[in-house]
């Protein structure tokens, strides 16, 4: 609508008065609304701009060649989105009032009574705080875990105890919350009444600005994210994918995958046993146990905090790496490499075929009895595959019930004669490290994201590891029963400037992990019992070297890995940790050599299967970082490299159209 201000007083033309028409907002209580939602406005996007190395380090590595692209990429979008949903916003309230006067005019006029006003106030805080709260949890799980708060099933999450645990979402953080949701709604409650007495001033004038400020920022914001976009490179679909309701805003549609690979089965690739065939033989069947405590770094295993886990690492019969490697930097993919001695790359492909880990179906053609026993929980994306690979599957609520229910099982087992195969995945020390027992809190209790509180967990973690160490002793001793100690991966505690495990970097903290695998009758040499680099893909061909196989085949038929108890003097297979999702997404990955940490991404897949490969970043084994020449980043140089092209499409065949060459020149750091 419109005001018309009869200007008597101004300089008239020919007599007749001037009368100005002057665009206002109709209502003051839209005025004011509109002041109010600016103001939430500008502080999204001030938070929002804040977070932004955050948000991008849950998917990027800072070193990627695109990374000021997409900071500045991010910037626009975050203008554009924040003005848009702003201008609906806006939009939505005036069509509310238009309905409303609309249903008056049908209706006997009578004023606005004092409570609806009230109501209405307070319901249009409510509604602005709940939209708040909401980006808030938003950008706190796409921070720490890559994921987008829409893609969570959220009611699935909330009504399964042991979810809301794996996240965090304790009754401590839920009043946490809440008294923050309240502060806020008082806020913004005081907002209203200070908008609602600016917004007279000068007869709208500041909502007039606002609104225009808004209008504006929806194209503005739109343009400044195209221009910044065309500076990313093939990592753009993935960029998009980051950005929340990216592809809705932006009306793209979602991404393939980036490098489409099939499993590659049968004669030449990975052996899945036929039902109706003979399967392998083991020369003996000793019960395995896999101690898998979810997020155990290897810097932790020292005297003052896993002292029982220490003891037995230093038993003649166990060896027990000096750097050992998870397969992923997530649960699941460091599982996966547990199970299928594979390397990481071959997850989605494999779990979303439903392919079966050779294994434990080797295990179980000779008679074992395999037990999933996790108090943590596995994200059953793409499939629940992993899960469905055992007979047995339970779920304690914690990891004292956990002991239970293993206890239950050994007895089970000593009473029917049946090997049994068990990964028992103890949820302490996860996130949010509050599992410890009073008696065992010997560092100060700090806050759930403190070091410290991660220290009285590890310490918690070696009690149930000897708990569990009691329980097969006897067997063990022997020679009943084989143990391995390891985890799924590791934890960063702000070490370089981020916190948890999600995000695709790759230090020490996050992927190095402990391994010692309990052999009861070998005598392996020092050197073997030592062994400098390894990795989870290890486990299982150390393991059947041990045991015996009929008839024999080399570990490079089932494996990525080789077994620890080899003598062979032909140098090991470098460790690879890729990047979650990858090659289905792109994703950075690592590759380790004796001296050097190779940080990278894969552009593509070129001819021939070649994969485009790019060095992002070089340290050494210590992650202190390595100044190399450009003609020292040329992946062609570089042995670990080979051997990496050689051996990535080993169990993995390219499904997707055969593209260009790679580029010939060297890569840049």
């Amino acid at each position: 609508m419109a005001k018309v201000v009869d200007a008597r007083d101004l300089k008239s033309l020919g007599g007749n008065p001037i009368r100005v028409r002057v665009p206002v907002p109709a209502s003051p209580r839209i005025r004011a609304a509109i002041l109010v939602i600016f103001a939430n406005a500008i502080g999204l996007i001030l938070f929002l701009q804040g977070r932004t190395e955050r948000l991008l380090r849950a998917l990027f590595d800072p070193q990627h060649p695109d990374w000021t692209g997409m900071e500045r990429a991010y910037t626009g979008f975050t203008w554009y989105a924040v003005s848009l949903f702003a201008v609906l916003a806006v939009g939505a309230l005036m069509l509310l009032r238009w309905g409303m006067r609309r249903g008056r005019r049908s209706t006997p006029t009578t004023p606005p009574r004092r409570w609806a006003t009230i109501a209405s106030t307070a319901a249009f805080a409510v509604a602005i705080t709940s939209a708040v709260v909401v980006v808030f949890i938003e950008v706190l799980i796409f921070q720490d875990y890559g994921i987008h708060f829409y893609e969570f099933d959220v009611a699935g999450i909330l009504a399964d105890a042991a979810l809301r645990r794996d996240l965090g979402i304790q009754p401590a953080e839920v009043a946490r919350v809440t008294f923050a949701a309240i502060g806020l709604l008082m806020g913004q409650l005081l907002l209203w009444a200070a908008a609602a007495r600016l917004a007279a001033w000068r007869n709208g004038a500041l909502p007039r600005a606002c609104g225009a400020v808004m209008l504006i920022g929806v194209p503005g914001g739109l343009a400044a994210f195209h221009v910044s976009e065309d500076t990313i490179g093939v990592a753009r679909a993935e960029f998009v994918g980051a950005l929340p309701l990216g592809r809705q805003l932006l009306f793209r549609t979602a991404s393939g995958p980036h490098v489409l690979v099939d499993p590659r089965l049968g004669s030449g690739g990975y052996p899945v046993l036929v039902a109706d065939a003979s399967a392998p033989r083991l020369a003996t069947t000793p019960n395995i146990v896999f101690f898998v405590p979810d997020g155990l770094r290897a810097d932790m295993i020292r005297e003052e905090l896993t002292p029982h886990i220490l003891d037995f690492a230093a038993r003649p019969e166990v060896i027990h790496s000096r750097r050992h490697f998870s397969t992923g930097h997530v649960s699941e993919a460091g599982i996966f490499g547990l199970l299928y001695s594979l390397n990481g790359h071959a997850f989605n492909a494999f779990i979303g075929a439903r392919v079966p880990a050779y294994p434990i179906e080797l295990l179980k053609r000779n008679g074992y009895h395999t037990y999933f026993l996790s108090s943590s929980r596995l994200n059953p994306y793409p499939t629940d595959q992993l899960i469905r690979t055992f007979d047995e599957v339970s779920y304690p609520t914690d990891d004292d019930e956990a002991i239970e229910h293993l206890t239950r099982f050994v007895a089970a087992r000593r009473a029917d004669g049946k090997p049994y195969f068990v990964l028992a995945f103890f949820y302490t020390p996860h996130f949010p490290f509050t599992s410890a027992k009073p008696h065992l809190r010997r560092y100060p209790s700090v806050g759930s994201k403190a070091r410290t509180n991660y220290m009285n967990d590890v310490i918690q973690t070696d009690d149930y590891f000897r708990q569990t160490f009691e329980l097969v002793r006897r067997d063990y001793e022997q020679g009943r029963t084989l143990l391995l100690v390891t985890s799924d991966h590791g934890e960063e505690l702000r070490e370089h400037g981020s916190f948890g495990h999600a995000s695709p970097t790759f230090w020490n903290e996050k992927i190095q992990v402990p391994f010692a695998l309990g052999l009861p009758g070998a005598r392996p040499s020092l050197e073997a019992r030592r062994p400098r680099n390894t990795t989870h893909v290890d486990a299982w061909p150390t393991i059947f070297a041990h045991l015996g196989v009929t008839p024999a085949a080399l570990a490079e038929t089932y494996s990525d890995g080789r077994s620890l108890l080899s003598t062979n003097a032909s140098p090991p297979p470098p460790p690879f940790v890729a990047g979650r999702f990858f090659p289905y997404a792109d994703r950075p990955s690592v590759l380790v050599d004796e001296e050097r940490k190779y940080w990278f991404r894969v552009e593509r897949a070129g001819a021939g299967g070649q994969l485009c490969i790019e060095i992002t970043r070089v340290t050494d084994l210590l992650d202190a970082p390595v100044v190399l020449g450009p003609g020292a980043l040329d992946v062609s140089r570089i042995p670990a490299f080979a051997d990496f092209q050689r051996t990535f499409w080993r169990f993995l065949s390219p499904a997707g159209p055969q593209t260009a060459p790679c580029s010939t020149e060297p890569a840049h750091s």
